[in-house]
């Protein structure tokens, strides 16, 4: 579907339709389908948002000292590690709690950086 966004897009509205008791009759058990691939779909969307943050976060780890203030970088990266916990604590589970243990780890190494003074 990636190489359709626009039909996923619309495939997407007419499964949260279909979920939510839109126009139509369906039955019980394609309601309920509807409202699997809604939750798949969320959860998809939610990891993909993580995701984005997490590389941002693991590229301002990786990048030599630069234009950036020292104080700055931490900050942009404190930052990240909020919203990518902030994230994964509205992503549902079987996926919150592997995400959240391993992220643990990279956000008690951003919390034990000090600035060079």
């Amino acid at each position: 579907m990636k190489e359709h966004p626009e039909a996923a897009s619309r495939m997407e509205q007419w499964m949260r339709s279909m979920a939510s008791g839109g126009p139509g009759t369906v039955t019980p058990e394609l309601r309920e389908g509807a409202a699997n691939y809604v939750q798949s779909s969320d959860a998809y969307h939610k990891l993909e948002e993580v995701g984005a943050k997490y590389r941002a976060l693991a590229e301002l780890l990786s990048m030599p000292a630069g234009p950036m203030s020292a104080k700055d970088r931490l900050a942009q990266m404190n930052q990240l590690m909020d919203e990518i916990v902030d994230g994964l604590l509205d992503t549902p589970e079987p996926y919150r709690m592997p995400l959240l243990k391993d992220v643990a780890k990279t956000r008690e190494k951003v919390r034990n950086m000090k600035l060079e003074e």
